[in-house]
Parts: C-alpha cells; structure tokens; sequence
C-alpha cells in the first residue's frame, strides 16, 4: 500500500490585536505598552538576582566541601602512612616473636632434659643418703639418761640382755650412739639413734623386736626403726590415715623400701606405691564386708 504522507500541522499564532475604538486615544496604548515592557525588564533583574545568590551558595558549598574533603584526604593519607608504619613493625614484631619462639622451644627443651636430670639425681642422692643410713637403728621410747655415761657401752649390754642371748651370743658391735638434739622431755624422750659396724646385727635386732612382740624398759615399750631420710619418711607419711583404717580392721599390713603399702588380706598380698590405689582397694574390701 502506498504510505501516506504526513501532513504538517502548522499552528497559527494569533498577534495581540489592540482595538482602538474610533473615538479612542493613541497615547493611551502606548503607555500601556511602556508598563508591560517595564514589569518584564523588573521580573528578569529579580530572577537574575535569584540566580546570583543560587550560584554563589553553590559556590560557597563547593568550597567548603573542597575544603572538607581535601581536609579528609589528608587525613587518609596520614592513616595510610601510619598502617604503613605499624605493618612494618608488625612484620619486625612478627620476626621476633618468631626468633623468640625458637629460642624458648630450644631453652624449654633444655628445661625439660635438666627436670629430668636432676629428679635422676636427687633420687640418687636420696638412694645414697639411705644407704649411708642402713647401718642405723632409731630407738623409740626410751628413757632419757638412763645410757649415762656411756652410751654404746649400755646399748651393747642392754640388746643382748634384752633380745637374749640366743640372738646375740656375743655383744654387737655399735660405733656410735646420740640422741637427736631438743629439749628433754620426761613424758617424751628424745630418740636415739645408735649406728653398727655389722648391717647383719640391725637386721638381728629387728627381727628379733618383731618376734618378741613388745620390748620393755622398766615399764616403758621400746621400739626400733630404721633411720631413713627425711624424703623418704615424707613418702611414707602419705600412708598414715590408710594404716589407720588397716589397723581399725585388723588387717595385716607393713612398709617394704622405699614406701610401699604392703597389706595381705585372706592370704593374697598387694602392694601399693599410691595412697590413692590403697584407698580404692581398702574401700572395696570395707564394701565387700557389709554385703
């Protein structure tokens, strides 16, 4: 189909048209196109005005934001030249931290093998100080002075006279006898420890105690101990209340070197080298016995 063609419109724009009546003036109407033309002259120089004062607000707005932000530049500037300077000494930081790692990884390795070293040594020590001790018995009970004046020569004459002549047919030989220093007290005697020459007379002693039962002195009872050392005697302390509580059930018990609980119950023995192991079995044996 053939296109049509579009036809312009054109609008017509009308003049004002100023009637003049035929009896009418011509000045009037040019004095009132002089008004028109003037409130036209006075509507632009307001608006001109108007835009003035718009464009200088605007100008002062920029220049402070300007200002503002180049006020907050350099302020980031400044933050990123210090995050700069804090993330080298971190990075310094980090590097010794981790030098400083490796050297307390080194000295606790150290640490750890001198631990080891000296636990090794002081039970050495210990074991030494025990063995140097062996030969000495500790006597328990027994009245203050009555050794006067000479001691060993009253230990030796007293044991064979008190254990009996069966056990020692002829005096043992002690080389020296004391009594622990402290102030004496007659209702508390200090003991007395008396060292042998022979380690076989200590074990005869206390042998021959154990199977008398009770040692008398006039009418106080004597009893003899090994001489341990104070690490020892502290080990063994830990089984004092579990020794009480044997002894409440008549139960068969004993402390075998260094400090061990040795308990035998309806035959069976066990040994315990911790309080708390003694305790587990001690309550068994108590539940055992109520059921």
């Amino acid at each position: 189909m053939p296109s049509k063609k579009r036809k312009k419109k054109t609008k017509l724009v009308s003049s004002p048209v100023v009637k003049v009546d035929d009896d009418g003036d011509a000045s009037s109407v040019a004095s009132s196109s002089s008004s028109v033309s003037t409130n036209v002259s006075d509507a632009t120089c307001v608006d001109t005005c108007q835009n003035l004062n718009v464009i200088q607000k605007l100008d002062l707005m920029r220049n402070d934001f300007a200002t503002k932000i180049y006020g907050v530049l350099n302020t980031i500037k400044d933050v990123k030249k210090d995050v700069r300077e804090f993330s080298g000494r971190m990075d310094l930081a980090e590097e010794r931290i981790s030098s400083m790692e490796d050297v307390v990884n080194t000295e606790k390795s150290k640490l750890e093998e001198a631990t080891k070293r000296i636990t090794f040594l002081s039970r050495k020590l210990d074991d030494l100080e025990n063995r140097s001790r062996r030969s000495n018995l500790r006597v328990v009970n027994l009245p203050e002075k009555v050794e006067n004046p000479d001691a060993v020569a009253f230990l030796e004459k007293w044991l064979c006279e008190t254990l009996g002549r069966s056990i020692f047919p002829t005096p043992p030989i002690i080389e020296r006898a004391h009594r622990l220093p402290g102030r004496q007290n007659t209702d508390r005697p200090r003991v007395m420890i008396m060292k042998f020459l022979n380690f076989q007379d200590v074990v005869r002693v206390m042998r021959a105690a154990r199977q008398k039962g009770r040692v008398m002195y006039g009418d106080q009872e004597i009893k003899f101990f090994p001489d341990l050392s104070a690490e020892v005697l502290r080990q063994r302390r830990r089984f004092d209340d579990i020794k009480q509580r044997l002894r409440s059930l008549n139960l068969r018990y004993g402390i075998v070197y260094p400090a061990k609980l040795r308990v035998t119950v309806n035959g069976q023995t066990r040994e315990f080298e911790d309080p708390s192991d003694a305790e587990k079995f001690l309550q068994g044996i108590q539940n055992t016995d109520e059921l």
